[in-house]
């Protein structure tokens, strides 16, 4: 979801160009540029507030409102606190960014098993601020619904607005890579990404809007998370290929030199005559969702996804439109 430049941050962006030597991709690096906020670890919350953006620690609710739990085989578990963002301590982008300028958004794991899954997440979204909003104690002796979210230190949140590229555009990356020279034997989109870090703040955790930028650029997230919308999650595995004829192709070297590996090849055949039939739909889906937030692992809240991966957070653009934040969609990614 592309929010235009401030005048600052464009001169910001024109002056890191010039200094990674992009010229050549100025005008295309510039379409792919979006303001965001970064969320800054602004040191532990003792709790002295209420209602402000936190994350990990505990949520402050009001009455009416309990913890959210689901019930599986194993029983009731409680859904693990992610954070709160209270839109109002939000500074101003330069234009509207999309986003609510009051209330405040709550977010929970109510599910998150390997990359291969989806994240299942349980949102509240709380217009106004209620006058018995209190910090609510987390439940003795629960069973959480996930492992890595267990005893977050409570840590306070300021944003400030910056600038997101979207480096793992695979279009971007081309253009930049036929039309800028390789310096000391770096090519272009190699030097996109170290412009892109040069806009990360100090002691950020998160990102608000902007882009995904996944750390392997394979990584499709907004594809993974439209197919999953629309009904063939696996389908995933399989969207290298662009023909059964080279899904067949490399049957037979399996069949000739990996055997072994077969049986595993031939189970993504359906999911391929799937995708083949629907890829105008998954392209079409996938441009309606967008990265609302990005949580790093970072030491700040002591958490470690995977290995030291983030959670991702999406958005359908008609919800974002609406403000609605009751279906988002969550990923995480592998090393």
């Amino acid at each position: 979801m592309r929010i235009p430049l401030s005048r600052e941050m464009l001169k910001q962006l024109n002056a890191g160009i010039e200094a990674f030597q992009l010229e050549a991709a100025a005008d295309k690096i510039r379409e792919h540029s979006s303001a965001c906020y970064s969320l800054i670890a602004d040191g532990q919350d003792k709790y002295k507030a209420v209602g402000n953006t936190r994350f990990g620690g505990e949520p402050d609710l009001p009455a009416n409102i309990e913890w959210p739990t689901v019930t599986d085989q194993d029983g009731i578990k409680h859904c693990n606190f992610i954070c709160q963002i209270n839109f109002s301590e939000l500074p101003p982008l330069t234009r509207k960014s999309g986003l609510p300028s009051s209330g405040i958004l709550y977010l929970f794991i109510r599910f998150m098993g390997s990359a291969a899954q989806a994240v299942l997440l349980h949102s509240i979204y709380l217009k106004k601020v209620p006058a018995d909003l209190k910090r609510r104690k987390a439940p003795k002796k629960p069973i959480w619904c996930d492992e890595y979210f267990i005893d977050l230190v409570a840590t306070r949140i300021r944003a400030e607005a910056t600038i997101s590229i979207q480096c793992a555009d695979q279009s971007l990356n081309e253009y930049i890579r036929a039309n800028t020279p390789e310096i000391n034997d770096e090519t272009g989109d190699f030097r996109l990404d170290y412009l892109n870090r040069s806009f990360r703040l100090p002691n950020r955790i998160a990102s608000l809007l902007g882009y995904s930028n996944p750390y392997d650029p394979r990584d499709n997230l907004e594809q993974t998370v439209a197919m999953t919308h629309i009904g063939n999650r696996e389908a995933q595995w399989v969207t290298g290929y662009k023909t059964m004829k080279e899904f067949d192709e490399y049957a037979r070297f399996l069949k000739d030199r990996r055997p072994q590996d077969l049986p595993d090849h031939e189970v993504k055949r359906d999911h391929l005559k799937w995708l083949l039939a629907h890829r105008e739909e998954v392209a079409t889906e996938q441009m309606l969702w967008h990265l609302l937030l990005k949580l790093h692992s970072n030491d700040h809240m002591k958490l470690n996804i995977n290995d030291a991966d983030p959670l991702y957070v999406y958005i359908r653009e008609n919800d974002f439109t609406l403000k609605s934040f009751d279906n988002l969609a969550g990923e995480i990614t592998q090393g």
